[in-house]
């Protein structure tokens, strides 16, 4: 993205940061395959854009996401 400032064009990098409210259900196997729904605001339409890793350190696990909207992934 670009914006004019004094007849010069600066560069601005940003990144949008969704707000999560609610994830359900809020247990689920060790074994994976758990099927959660993430609720908030600010994600994309776009499931590419909307990576989700649950967990933490060496045992946190990337998740497969399987459809979003600005609420719900």
């Amino acid at each position: 993205m670009s914006t004019v400032a004094e007849g010069r064009i600066a560069e601005i990098d940003f990144q949008v940061i969704g707000e999560v409210t609610g994830v359900s259900p809020s247990v689920g196997s060790a074994a994976g395959g758990t099927l959660v729904t993430i609720t908030g605001r600010g994600f994309s339409n776009e499931v590419n854009d909307n990576p989700v890793r649950i967990g933490t350190g060496p045992g946190a696990a990337n998740c497969s996401v399987i459809s979003s909207t600005p609420t719900e992934i």
